[in-house]
């Protein structure tokens, strides 16, 4: 899954593994901006590895 993905990319891999997040609560951990986390999530989610839940809420796709 983390094959093609760059180091920020992979870092928001990593902890979407562990459970769902807020990505208040990803940027927070990653110590990324809102901004910088938002742009690599949509990356992720058009790569069909991460999917977007109700309020903001992503998770990796099963």
């Amino acid at each position: 899954m983390l094959k093609g993905l760059d180091e920020d990319e992979k870092k928001i891999v990593e902890y979407l593994r562990l459970e769902s997040m807020h990505i208040d609560t990803i940027a927070r951990k990653t110590g990324f901006s809102i901004q910088l986390v938002n742009s690599i999530l949509v990356m992720l989610e058009l790569k069909g590895i991460v999917e977007q839940l109700p309020g903001k809420i992503f998770k990796l796709k099963s």
